[in-house]
């Protein structure tokens, strides 16, 4: 009896996740099938909105090309001047004017635009704007004043674009560079500190150099003998984070030659060792030698 009840439950229990699934399913099905109504609707509206614009810009461009043949029929001169009165500032873009143009040329005249086929870095747009606008005569000469004054602004133009651009882009890198100059300075600030009090301790020796740079971004030691110059180029590098020591030999007897040696350091006090050991072994030769020389 226990089992035949466990068994009635289990099937009430299926039916009822059965029927919660087959609703879940009706639901989904109904937001896909309102999904799918709604692009619809949306697309059609899209499809109708396009189709007024273009009906609306051929009614424009006819209005246009009608009036400027009508013109061009009672006696006006083809060109700029009468594209002008024929309503060209009125059309919404340099693309519609050109289009224009091509159909004017389809009624058997000459395109009116053929006069600024030598000025094609200004804007049609602009060009029929500015005329209306400020009354520009386009007849003859006219149309050439205005297109060379307008080539000229665009001319203008085009180089401060240009100017902006690398000025913005040179900022940023004179910026970023500033930035890792500044860090530069503050890695090396302790180590500089050293070498200054070093320079102090041993006072003026001939042939020893212990120089940082001006803007403490870096520094050099140097010794330098009849035989043997010694040099270190010490700086830190923003990038690594490390301090990087180049060390360079040159050596002036026969078949001596040069040696480079490119190390780097994570503290100051490594970078110190390299100063001591460079400085200790030059006095130390040069005590030697000195030792050597006769008296007087």
């Amino acid at each position: 009896m226990a089992f035949l009840l466990t068994g009635l439950l289990a099937l009430g229990m299926g039916l009822l996740a059965l029927r919660e699934y087959g609703r879940r399913r009706l639901i989904e099905s109904e937001i896909r099938r309102l999904q799918k109504d709604w692009n619809e609707v949306l697309l059609r509206s899209e499809n109708e909105e396009r189709e007024r614009l273009t009906l609306e810009k051929k009614a424009r461009l006819r209005h246009v090309v009608d009036l400027y043949v009508e013109l061009i029929g009672r006696g006006s001169e083809q060109g700029p001047a009468s594209l002008l009165r024929a309503g060209a500032a009125l059309l919404e873009s340099s693309a519609e004017i050109r289009e224009v143009g091509h159909l004017v040329l389809r009624r058997g005249l000459q395109n009116p635009l053929r006069v600024l086929d030598d000025y094609r870095s200004i804007d049609l747009k602009t060009f029929f704007d500015t005329a209306a606008e400020g009354g520009a005569d386009l007849e003859g000469a006219g149309v050439v004043d205005l297109a060379n004054r307008l080539s000229s602004g665009a001319l203008r133009a085009a180089v401060e674009d240009a100017a902006v651009r690398e000025e913005i882009s040179v900022s940023a890198i004179l910026g970023d560079a500033d930035r890792r100059l500044q860090s530069e300075v503050s890695h090396m600030k302790p180590l500089i500190q050293q070498l200054q009090l070093l320079r102090e301790e041993l006072g003026e020796i001939p042939g020893l150099r212990i120089e940082p740079a001006p803007r403490g971004h870096m520094a050099t030691v140097e010794s330098a003998s009849s035989v043997h110059r010694a040099r270190l180029r010490i700086g830190f590098d923003e990038r690594d984070q490390q301090f990087h020591v180049e060390r360079r030999d040159d050596y002036f007897f026969a078949d001596g030659g040069s040696h480079k040696k490119h190390e780097r350091f994570g503290t100051p006090h490594e970078v110190m060792e390299r100063v001591t050991d460079l400085v200790g072994t030059y006095l130390g030769a040069r005590r030697a030698h000195d030792a050597r020389r006769p008296p007087g």
